[in-house]
């Protein structure tokens, strides 16, 4: 395992609140489109298959067994086999597929998507981020902060992508059960081409790799 300062160890616990956390938005964001959509300038919600409302420039699509909520100029939401999307903010696009869940609260996040796979998720706040959990099941990929250009939890199974943080590359993919944490700034950090590779960074402008 590399890792640099102050380690503080990933748990199961602290996945699962942030999943929770996410779905408690969801949730949340649902309510007060539906309640408020008077003063809503751009809402769109699709549950299940039917238009709820579209209102202004947000855009959403689901087929019969999702839920998918945009709010904001140019949001957009797309969720298809028993998937949800939700997105509150200008300009951000997300994606879920087969058993996938994605949240964002953020503007101008272009890609949050968790696809090509099943039961992944991927969860965004803050603005101008890439997230991606795809390309495998249950890989999760989760963004606190801006302006992270790739956060990828993908090309494997059980893979894990976490930053809190501002302007960071983190990567876990090409196998399995890899994590790649990162609480700090201006990191590049790759848990890839091993399985069960771990790299934990507390700390800014950092270069880390699996062993």
């Amino acid at each position: 395992m590399t890792t640099s300062t102050r380690q503080q160890p990933l748990t199961v616990r602290t996945i699962r609140l942030a999943i929770a956390s996410a779905i408690a938005v969801l949730l949340a964001i649902t309510s007060m489109g539906i309640t408020n959509t008077t003063a809503a300038t751009n809402l769109c919600i699709n549950r299940y298959g039917f238009e709820v409302i579209d209102i202004g420039t947000a855009d959403c699509d689901a087929d019969s067994t999702s839920v998918a909520i945009a709010r904001g100029d140019g949001a957009e939401a797309y969720a298809y086999n028993h998937s949800t999307a939700s997105v509150n903010g200008d300009n951000s696009s997300a994606y879920a597929e087969n058993y996938s869940r994605v949240v964002v609260n953020g503007d101008n996040n272009q890609q949050a998507r968790a696809q090509d796979g099943s039961n992944n998720t991927a969860i965004v706040n803050g603005d101008d981020n890439v997230t991606e959990a795809e390309d495998g099941d249950n890989n999760l990929a989760i963004v606190n902060g801006n302006n992270n250009n790739d956060t990828e939890a993908d090309d494997g199974n059980d893979n894990t992508a976490i930053v809190n943080g501002d302007d960071n590359d983190v990567d876990a993919e090409n196998g399995d059960v890899n994590k790649a944490i990162v609480n700090g700034d201006d990191n590049d950090v790759n848990a890839e081409a091993n399985d069960g590779c771990t790299v934990v960074v507390n700390d800014d402008n950092q270069d880390e790799d699996c062993p």
